[in-house]
C-alpha cells in the first residue's frame, strides 16, 4: 500500500508469490493517533507461467564417427535464476548416411515450453585409396574366373559403395 498518510502503518499477510498460481493477500491499515480502526484489504495475487522456446541444435557427423553430443539453445523467452526445465534431447535410432530427428522434451510448472525438434545428418564417408584393402588375391587354377575382393574397413566393397560412401571424384587408381 502506497500514498498513506504520516504515522499510518501496514502488515501484510501471505503477499508474496514466486511459483505459477494465485494466493490471497491481505494488507492491515491502521491509523496513527488521530485515526481509528483498521482497514483491510483483501487481494488475489496471480503468476502466470512464462513462455520459452527450446530448439535442439542441428548436429552432422561423418558415417562411422562418433555422434556429437545433443545441445540446445533458448531460442525466445528467458529461464530464470536457476529454474531446472528437466530437458531430454534423444536421435532417432540409425548409424547410416541419412538424416534423422533429434527430439527434445522437458517440463517445469512455471514454464509454457514450446519444443523445436532439430535434425541429425550422417554424411557419406568419402573412399580414398587408404580406405581400400584387397583380399583374395592369391588362387590356385581350378578352370573357373577368378574374383578377389575389395573391402572398406572389413566390408566387401559392393556391398557399401552406395549406401554408406561417396566416391573421391579426385582419385585415380593404380
Amino acid at each position: 500500500v502506497t500514498g498513506l498518510p504520516e504515522g499510518f502503518t501496514v502488515e501484510y499477510e501471505n503477499n508474496t508469490k514466486t511459483n505459477v498460481g494465485s494466493k490471497e493477500a491481505t494488507a492491515k491499515v491502521k491509523g496513527n493517533e488521530n485515526y481509528t480502526g483498521t482497514v483491510t484489504l483483501n487481494a488475489t495475487i496471480e503468476v502466470t507461467k512464462a513462455k520459452v522456446e527450446l530448439t535442439a541444435d542441428d548436429k552432422t557427423k561423418v558415417y562411422g564417427e562418433e555422434d556429437e553430443a545433443l545441445t540446445y539453445k533458448v531460442t525466445s523467452g528467458e529461464v530464470y535464476g536457476t529454474d531446472d526445465l528437466n530437458v531430454n534431447l534423444n536421435r532417432e535410432a540409425g548409424e547410416n548416411a541419412g538424416t534423422y530427428t533429434i527430439t527434445i522434451t522437458g517440463t517445469n510448472d512455471n514454464y509454457d515450453i514450446t519444443f523445436v525438434n532439430g535434425t541429425y545428418t550422417i554424411t557419406k564417408k568419402i573412399i580414398n585409396a587408404k580406405n581400400i584393402v584387397w583380399s583374395g588375391l592369391e588362387f590356385t587354377y581350378n578352370g573357373k574366373q577368378q574374383k578377389p575382393t575389395a573391402n572398406i574397413d572389413d566390408i566387401p566393397l559392393d556391398v557399401i559403395v552406395n549406401k554408406y560412401y561417396k566416391l573421391n571424384s579426385d582419385y585415380e587408381p593404380t
